[in-house]
């Protein structure tokens, strides 16, 4: 995530950098808690942390897309509500 990190801070615009942060964010801190979590995490305790990572992965998504040009901008709930297989359907 850190070499990651470098080139979308060198390449990118800056509308890019924060949503990255987020993402790579919680990846580093909540979700490798919860992977060495020792008992194991509960099933609703996974499914909250997996639905937080496809809503940060889908609005990271969206704005590295909407800055390399390769689809219309998408703004607003409609972020949150499509997974991110669907954001250019």
């Amino acid at each position: 995530m850190h070499r990651l990190g470098g080139r979308i801070i060198l390449l990118s615009s800056d509308a890019v950098e924060a949503p990255f942060s987020n993402l790579s964010g919680f990846i580093t801190t909540d979700l490798l808690i919860m992977a060495i979590k020792c008992p194991k995490a509960s099933s609703e305790e996974r499914k909250a942390t997996n639905t937080k990572l496809a809503s940060l992965l889908a609005a990271f998504m969206v704005v590295a897309r909407d800055d390399i040009g390769i689809h219309p901008a998408v703004r607003g709930a409609e972020i949150t509500k499509k997974p991110w297989w669907q954001l250019w359907a």
